[in-house]
């Protein structure tokens, strides 16, 4: 199944009240991705948890998520 499949499912399911559309699946993956790899693995899809709740309760995703990457720690560099 491909990513695009299973949102396709969720969203049927679950009836989100934003529209999952590619900036948005971008946005949540790319901070997603940074706060498994800059902070902790298993924040990432904590982290995607909490979001949804408050974007469900009429927060602004994309405020919101530039918040969040402004307190991430810087990357490490690895060889």
């Amino acid at each position: 199944m491909t990513l695009d499949e299973w949102l396709g499912v969720v969203v049927d399911e679950i009836h989100p009240p934003i529209d999952v559309n590619e900036d948005v699946k971008n946005l949540l993956l790319d901070l997603i991705r940074d706060v498994a790899h800059q902070a902790s693995r298993p924040g990432g899809p904590l982290t995607a948890f909490l979001l949804g709740t408050v974007v469900g309760a009429g927060g602004d995703l994309p405020a919101l998520v530039e918040r969040l990457r402004s307190r991430l720690p810087e990357p490490e560099n690895r060889p």
